[in-house]
């Protein structure tokens, strides 16, 4: 906390300093100055603002949450802590000995005994999508939760216009975009009936542009647009229906590593230490529980390149452009 305190105080004095200092001759370009002294400080608010998440969490107890993409990383990890928390969880993916798996831990990690489900399903197929969000109501009597977690494999490549790129975005739209669509819009009645909460999953890749990941950029990007959207309509309505946007950076999930690996683009990991997937949903969770508009993660670096990126987005795009390469 001593850290989170320190790093405000040096910002905003720094930032001050940097607005009133006229030997640096930066007193007449007000708007200049303005913009240094918001991004300092921005950047140092940012940790204290990821400890102001809420650490209670008894609010989860009972609460009857379903999670997609959870037969292994986030979702996996999702998964366990709020079953750990004394939720009732349904997880979901295609592989069914992956997801019996992730249900029989989740039994074991609970410590209210809640009951605990599998449903395998293919989030690129409606008609799965429907059975899935049928088999949780009429496993949990509700949902309380949506945590939109899955995705596709996305290479790590240029886009150069052949039919094999343009099958890649469709896909990629299909199951990273429109499935988080369709689920939400099928488990909204029950949302709203219970006063519960939708949890998505998205990435820094949705709010700053990276090369060789077009497709992928492109679904995160919509994700933002369209429940950043749906949240300003709940509010409008009064519709108590939370909507959680979750920005991650860097994540160690085998996905991750192997598209990396597989592109030659390990030069991230040089300058840029990912952060653990158990890590991550324990800020998603609790973010989830505070019911939260936003959470990023790792919080202080995300918030901060977000930031950047809005005040100074050709030094942002620089940055990411350098990290890209091979």
């Amino acid at each position: 906390m001593w850290l989170q305190l320190l790093a405000v105080t040096v910002g905003t004095v720094l930032g001050l300093w940097l607005m009133g200092d006229d030997s640096l001759g930066l007193s007449n370009s007000s708007g200049y100055v303005k913009f240094i002294f918001w991004c300092v400080l921005v950047v140092a608010l940012t940790p204290c603002s990821i400890f102001s998440l809420t650490e209670n969490t008894d609010s989860l107890k009972g609460k009857r949450v379903l999670v997609t993409g959870a037969s292994g990383g986030i979702g996996e990890q999702l998964a366990y802590v709020y079953a750990e928390h004394g939720a009732s969880v349904v997880v979901t993916a295609r592989r069914e000995a992956e997801i019996n798996k992730v249900r029989d831990k989740c039994r074991d990690l609970s410590p209210v005994n809640a009951s605990q489900f599998a449903v395998t399903a293919d989030m690129k197929d409606y008609q799965s999508i429907q059975y899935l969000i049928k088999e949780a109501i009429g496993h949990m009597g509700g949902i309380d939760i949506v945590v939109l977690n899955h995705i596709t494999q996305c290479d790590i490549a240029p886009f150069t216009g052949t039919q094999s790129d343009l099958d890649n975005v469709y896909n990629t739209m299909d199951i990273n975009y429109k499935s988080y669509v369709q689920t939400a819009g099928l488990a909204l009645p029950h949302l709203t009936e219970s006063e519960g909460g939708l949890v998505v999953v998205n990435s820094i890749m949705g709010f700053a542009h990276s090369p060789k990941l077009a497709a992928y950029s492109a679904s995160k990007f919509a994700l933002d647009g369209f429940f950043g959207s749906l949240r300003s309509q709940f509010i409008m309505e009064e519709r108590n229906v939370a909507v959680t946007m979750c920005v991650l950076g860097f994540i160690d999930t085998p996905n991750a590593l192997k598209g990396l690996e597989q592109s030659d683009s390990t030069r991230l990991l040089r300058f840029v230490r990912p952060a653990s997937a158990s890590g991550t949903a324990q800020a998603i969770v609790k973010a989830s529980a505070a019911r939260q508009e936003v959470v990023y993660h790792p919080g202080w670096s995300i918030q901060a390149f977000t930031w950047l990126n809005r005040l100074f987005p050709g030094l942002a795009q620089f940055i990411i452009r350098e990290l890209s390469r091979s």
